[in-house]
């Protein structure tokens, strides 16, 4: 019987609500948590970093975008005036 009851007190020291293995727990528990809001922050770096420049490709897309509508036109209007020439 004392048997019995020497490995149940072994047994009771390793659950997690008691004793030291709590502390050894939450030491890694706040470390843990440490490092993820470490690499949330990173992680909203970069994003911020691919918005800006996400906005300045868009930016340089519809720069070109114009600039090419206008090279046609001009092209097309050339085009035409050089039929009407001819």
């Amino acid at each position: 019987m004392e048997k019995q009851w020497e490995m149940g007190g072994y047994l009771h020291s390793w659950r997690p609500e008691t004793g030291w293995l709590t502390v050894y727990f939450s030491v890694y528990r706040a470390e843990a948590a440490i490092a993820l809001r470490q690499r949330l922050n990173e992680t909203v770096d970069e994003i911020d970093a691919l918005r800006r420049a996400h906005a300045a490709l868009e930016v340089k897309f519809d720069t070109q975008s114009k600039e090419l509508t206008i090279a046609r036109s001009d092209r097309e209007y050339h085009h035409i005036i050089f039929m009407l020439r001819t």
